[in-house]
């Protein structure tokens, strides 16, 4: 950024901070999460729309624990949805989330939604009741656990700000895990809440702040996604 100044006869050149390729690519790599977060939620309500006009139900095709063509349920679970308002607070909850992750933690916003919904799927295929789960509720219950473990795992101030807000909007949720209501599929949402809390400890040492990292030594490298954390 330049800009030109006057004085008397002499002409002055101010030159603006110089940004970083990464800084200038930031926006852009914003905007893209963003899109990415919109186009999931899409494929929810448009498969909700096709069964309301249809008259059909995809339910058949959510998670059935231990048997093997419940498996489809694994990829299928998160886009099925009961009926308008179970899809609607999902819908709410996700988009806030998904751009808090994306705020805070944006090396981490797919490998946390995509290892949320699949691990979040196996376990209640492994230990859930035999019936079938369909909702992206697992999938937000992973993003709820671990936004708020990684406040407590990492410390820094922006890790704990991004905690104290998931837990100042969403702090009731924590009763969707115990099975008091029928009909709700309190399993996905405690299996869902652990696999983010197993996540935020994977992935403590990711998106930390310069100074935390310059201080710590951590590095995670080029190979951050699949080393070991132990």
């Amino acid at each position: 950024m330049r800009s030109h100044h006057e004085c008397g006869s002499r002409r002055f050149l101010i030159r603006g901070p110089k940004l970083s390729p990464a800084a200038r690519r930031e926006p852009v790599d914003f905007q893209l999460r963003l899109l990415g977060l919109l186009l999931l939620i899409f494929v929810m309500w448009s498969v909700k729309v096709v069964e309301t006009i249809g008259g059909f139900s995809l339910a058949q095709w959510g998670l059935k624990p231990r048997d093997p063509i419940g498996l489809a349920g694994l990829i299928t679970m998160p886009f099925l949805h009961g009926d308008f308002s179970h899809l609607g607070t999902n819908t709410f909850t996700l988009l806030v989330l998904g751009i808090l992750l994306s705020v805070y933690y944006p090396r981490l916003v797919w490998p946390v939604i995509c290892w949320s919904a699949v691990g979040c799927s196996a376990l209640v295929w492994l230990f859930a009741r035999p019936s079938y789960h369909i909702g992206a509720s697992g999938l937000v219950y992973g993003l709820l656990g671990f936004l708020f473990i990684s406040g407590i795992l990492r410390g820094d101030k922006r890790a704990v700000a991004a905690a104290l807000v998931t837990a100042f909007m969403f702090g009731s949720a924590i009763w969707g895990i115990l099975p008091i209501r029928v009909g709700v599929s309190w399993e996905g949402h405690l299996f869902g809440a652990i696999v983010g809390g197993a996540l935020a400890y994977r992935y403590r040492h990711i998106d930390v702040p310069t100074k935390d990292v310059k201080e710590t030594g951590e590095d995670p490298g080029d190979d951050w996604l699949w080393r070991d954390p132990f």
